[in-house]
Protein backbone atom coordinates (compact mmCIF):
# COMPACT_ATOMS: atom_id res chain seq x y z
CA UNK A 1 0.00 0.00 0.00
CA UNK A 2 2.39 2.43 1.19
CA UNK A 3 4.72 1.61 -2.58
CA UNK A 4 1.30 2.36 -4.41
CA UNK A 5 1.24 5.83 -2.18
CA UNK A 6 4.29 7.05 -2.90
CA UNK A 7 4.07 6.14 -6.59
CA UNK A 8 1.02 8.10 -6.71
CA UNK A 9 2.89 11.34 -5.35
CA UNK A 10 5.78 10.74 -7.37
CA UNK A 11 3.63 11.16 -10.47
CA UNK A 12 3.33 14.93 -10.74
CA UNK A 13 1.07 15.85 -14.24
CA UNK A 14 0.89 14.73 -17.73
CA UNK A 15 3.41 14.53 -20.16
CA UNK A 16 3.75 16.90 -22.72
CA UNK A 17 2.77 14.29 -25.68
CA UNK A 18 0.02 13.66 -23.47
CA UNK A 19 -0.95 17.20 -24.00
CA UNK A 20 -0.42 17.45 -27.43
CA UNK A 21 -2.67 14.50 -28.33
CA UNK A 22 -5.27 15.81 -26.25
CA UNK A 23 -5.23 19.29 -28.21
CA UNK A 24 -5.17 17.93 -31.18
CA UNK A 25 -8.36 15.54 -30.58
CA UNK A 26 -10.50 18.67 -29.58
CA UNK A 27 -8.79 20.68 -32.50
CA UNK A 28 -10.23 18.00 -35.33
CA UNK A 29 -13.62 17.52 -33.11
CA UNK A 30 -14.02 21.27 -33.09
CA UNK A 31 -13.31 21.55 -36.79
CA UNK A 32 -15.92 18.97 -37.75
CA UNK A 33 -18.80 20.75 -35.67
CA UNK A 34 -17.68 24.47 -34.99
CA UNK A 35 -18.73 25.08 -38.97
CA UNK A 36 -22.42 23.78 -38.51
CA UNK A 37 -22.84 25.39 -35.20
CA UNK A 38 -22.01 28.32 -37.26
CA UNK A 39 -24.18 27.74 -39.83
CA UNK A 40 -27.31 26.59 -37.86
CA UNK A 41 -28.64 30.18 -36.91
CA UNK A 42 -28.48 31.42 -40.96
CA UNK A 43 -32.10 30.27 -41.46
CA UNK A 44 -33.25 31.88 -38.14
CA UNK A 45 -31.55 35.26 -39.01
CA UNK A 46 -32.86 34.99 -42.41
CA UNK A 47 -36.28 34.49 -41.47
CA UNK A 48 -35.44 38.07 -38.80
CA UNK A 49 -34.56 39.79 -41.78
CA UNK A 50 -37.18 38.91 -43.73
CA UNK A 51 -39.91 39.83 -41.07
CA UNK A 52 -37.57 43.38 -40.79
CA UNK A 53 -38.16 43.98 -44.86
CA UNK A 54 -41.56 42.40 -44.31
CA UNK A 55 -42.50 45.29 -41.87
CA UNK A 56 -40.49 48.05 -43.36
CA UNK A 57 -42.12 47.51 -46.74
CA UNK A 58 -45.71 46.60 -45.13
CA UNK A 59 -45.59 50.36 -43.91
CA UNK A 60 -43.99 51.92 -47.48
CA UNK A 61 -47.13 49.97 -49.03
CA UNK A 62 -49.38 51.48 -46.97
CA UNK A 63 -48.12 55.13 -47.49
CA UNK A 64 -48.34 54.13 -51.55
CA UNK A 65 -51.66 53.31 -50.84
CA UNK A 66 -53.05 56.26 -49.62
CA UNK A 67 -51.12 58.70 -52.06
CA UNK A 68 -52.45 56.26 -55.13
CA UNK A 69 -55.98 54.93 -54.01
CA UNK A 70 -57.00 54.18 -57.18
CA UNK A 71 -53.92 52.36 -58.23
CA UNK A 72 -53.64 48.46 -58.37
CA UNK A 73 -51.00 46.10 -59.17
CA UNK A 74 -49.32 42.82 -58.20
CA UNK A 75 -45.83 42.49 -57.70
CA UNK A 76 -42.68 41.27 -56.21
CA UNK A 77 -40.17 43.54 -55.77
CA UNK A 78 -36.81 42.62 -54.70
CA UNK A 79 -33.66 43.55 -52.75
CA UNK A 80 -29.88 42.77 -53.38
CA UNK A 81 -28.16 42.95 -50.15
CA UNK A 82 -23.81 42.29 -50.24
CA UNK A 83 -22.02 40.74 -47.50
CA UNK A 84 -22.63 43.08 -44.84
CA UNK A 85 -26.48 43.21 -45.34
CA UNK A 86 -26.51 46.79 -46.87
CA UNK A 87 -28.79 47.04 -50.03
CA UNK A 88 -27.51 47.74 -53.12
CA UNK A 89 -29.81 47.14 -55.94
CA UNK A 90 -33.96 47.08 -55.91
CA UNK A 91 -36.12 46.58 -58.20
CA UNK A 92 -39.14 43.83 -59.59
CA UNK A 93 -38.67 40.50 -59.90
CA UNK A 94 -40.77 38.22 -62.27
CA UNK A 95 -40.67 34.66 -62.90
CA UNK A 96 -40.51 35.07 -66.89
CA UNK A 97 -38.26 38.17 -67.29
CA UNK A 98 -36.17 38.09 -64.17
CA UNK A 99 -34.64 40.66 -62.09
CA UNK A 100 -35.24 44.38 -63.47
CA UNK A 101 -33.43 47.12 -61.59
CA UNK A 102 -34.78 49.99 -60.43
CA UNK A 103 -32.35 53.06 -61.75
CA UNK A 104 -33.24 55.97 -59.94
CA UNK A 105 -31.25 58.70 -61.67
CA UNK A 106 -34.18 58.05 -64.66
CA UNK A 107 -36.91 58.71 -62.31
CA UNK A 108 -39.27 61.85 -63.24
CA UNK A 109 -42.26 62.22 -60.55
CA UNK A 110 -44.05 64.02 -63.38
CA UNK A 111 -43.89 61.75 -65.80
CA UNK A 112 -43.68 58.22 -63.49
CA UNK A 113 -46.78 55.76 -63.64
CA UNK A 114 -47.94 54.05 -60.72
CA UNK A 115 -46.12 51.21 -60.46
CA UNK A 116 -42.54 53.33 -61.08
CA UNK A 117 -43.86 55.42 -58.25
CA UNK A 118 -44.32 52.96 -55.77
CA UNK A 119 -41.01 51.09 -57.15
CA UNK A 120 -39.51 54.62 -55.97
CA UNK A 121 -41.03 54.36 -52.68
CA UNK A 122 -39.71 50.55 -52.41
CA UNK A 123 -35.84 51.93 -53.10
CA UNK A 124 -36.31 54.86 -50.83
CA UNK A 125 -37.71 52.72 -48.29
CA UNK A 126 -34.32 49.78 -49.19
CA UNK A 127 -32.00 52.30 -49.43
CA UNK A 128 -32.13 54.20 -46.24
CA UNK A 129 -32.40 50.52 -44.34
CA UNK A 130 -29.29 48.74 -43.26
CA UNK A 131 -29.33 44.87 -42.42
CA UNK A 132 -25.84 44.98 -40.86
CA UNK A 133 -26.46 43.31 -38.05
CA UNK A 134 -27.61 40.54 -39.71
CA UNK A 135 -24.72 40.19 -41.90
CA UNK A 136 -26.26 38.43 -44.27
CA UNK A 137 -25.65 38.73 -48.18
CA UNK A 138 -28.47 37.83 -50.85
CA UNK A 139 -31.74 38.37 -52.40
CA UNK A 140 -34.46 39.76 -50.50
CA UNK A 141 -37.93 38.95 -52.48
CA UNK A 142 -41.63 41.26 -51.19
CA UNK A 143 -44.66 39.95 -52.61
CA UNK A 144 -46.83 42.62 -52.99
CA UNK A 145 -51.21 41.94 -53.77
CA UNK A 146 -52.80 44.31 -55.76
CA UNK A 147 -54.32 45.82 -52.90
CA UNK A 148 -50.43 47.08 -51.54
CA UNK A 149 -50.14 44.22 -48.78
CA UNK A 150 -47.41 42.76 -48.06
CA UNK A 151 -48.32 39.21 -48.58
CA UNK A 152 -45.07 37.58 -47.68
CA UNK A 153 -41.18 38.35 -47.81
CA UNK A 154 -38.70 36.07 -48.58
CA UNK A 155 -34.76 35.71 -48.01
CA UNK A 156 -32.30 34.04 -50.17
CA UNK A 157 -28.18 34.00 -49.71
CA UNK A 158 -27.51 33.52 -53.19
CA UNK A 159 -26.85 35.96 -56.05
CA UNK A 160 -28.90 36.98 -58.72
CA UNK A 161 -28.17 35.01 -61.26
CA UNK A 162 -27.98 31.96 -58.94
CA UNK A 163 -31.66 32.31 -58.20
CA UNK A 164 -32.52 32.74 -61.69
CA UNK A 165 -30.62 29.13 -61.73
CA UNK A 166 -32.72 27.75 -59.63
CA UNK A 167 -35.78 25.66 -60.69
CA UNK A 168 -38.80 27.02 -60.08
CA UNK A 169 -40.37 24.37 -58.54
CA UNK A 170 -37.34 24.17 -55.64
CA UNK A 171 -37.41 27.56 -54.62
CA UNK A 172 -39.28 26.94 -50.96
CA UNK A 173 -38.47 23.80 -49.25
CA UNK A 174 -39.38 23.44 -45.37
CA UNK A 175 -35.55 22.78 -44.49
CA UNK A 176 -34.57 26.07 -45.29
CA UNK A 177 -32.26 24.98 -47.51
CA UNK A 178 -32.73 25.09 -51.29
CA UNK A 179 -30.44 23.49 -53.73
CA UNK A 180 -27.55 24.20 -50.67
CA UNK A 181 -28.75 27.81 -50.52
CA UNK A 182 -29.95 28.72 -47.29
CA UNK A 183 -33.36 30.67 -47.11
CA UNK A 184 -35.95 32.04 -44.89
CA UNK A 185 -39.34 33.75 -45.00
CA UNK A 186 -41.74 35.79 -43.01
CA UNK A 187 -44.31 34.73 -41.98
CA UNK A 188 -42.53 31.71 -41.56
CA UNK A 189 -45.67 29.36 -42.58
CA UNK A 190 -44.94 30.11 -46.11
CA UNK A 191 -41.75 28.31 -45.91
CA UNK A 192 -43.21 25.04 -44.57
CA UNK A 193 -46.26 25.71 -47.20
CA UNK A 194 -43.86 25.90 -49.84
CA UNK A 195 -45.05 28.73 -51.56
CA UNK A 196 -43.31 29.62 -54.67
CA UNK A 197 -44.53 32.15 -57.38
Amino acid sequence: MIGFVNRIRSKKGFTIIELVVVMAIIGVILAMVLPNIMASDRPAKGNALAKDFFYKTQDTMSISKIANPKATFAAYFYAALDSMGQVTETGMYNASGGFVPFVNSTFNPDTANDTQKVQKRFYDCCESYFVGAEKLGGIVIVDVNTNFAVQGCYWFETTKDQFNALPSSKIFSNDNVIEGYYCGAYPTSLVMAGKAF
